[in-house]
């Protein structure tokens, strides 16, 4: 059975909060080979809508427990047969690493966008201005 069509009966809750599911994200399935990484355009992440989405995790392109926690953070409830391909135990909760993490090869570090053209040295530098202005006017301080 799918991640997408489990019954109630078999959700758990992994995680006691936001941050702690956040945290275990970012650690796993951001750094993951198998986790879909959008097009980067103009500095921000294009990611395609819900319903491309659920077609990737059929054609392989996202990783279906991904998908699932991703779902996870709306209804709160994780799919058991997802949660104990990941790690789950009941006596100790979801192990720090996924069982399936893959490494993509550059430290599992996720693309990030280009860096911006360094900006010149004569750009955004005015003390010369306020010299000369300073130069051109003869300011006296009264008390």
């Amino acid at each position: 059975m799918a991640a997408m069509e489990t019954k109630k009966s078999e959700l758990i809750q992994p995680f006691s909060n936001g941050t702690e599911h956040a945290y275990w994200q970012d650690v796993n399935c951001e750094s993951c080979k198998k986790c879909y990484q959008p097009p980067i355009k103009k500095g921000e992440q294009q990611w395609p809508s819900d319903k491309t989405m659920r077609q990737y995790v059929r054609d392989g392109r996202e990783c279906e427990m991904k998908y699932a926690l991703d779902m996870s953070w709306i209804e709160g409830k994780l799919p058991l047969d997802v949660a104990e391909r990941i790690g789950y135990s009941r006596d100790f909760g979801l192990d720090r690493k996924c069982k399936e993490w893959q490494d993509r090869g550059n430290g599992g570090n996720p693309r990030r966008p280009k860096a911006p053209k360094p900006v010149p040295d004569n750009q955004m530098v005015m003390p010369f201005i306020l010299e000369e202005i300073g130069e051109r006017q003869n300011v006296k301080v009264t008390s």
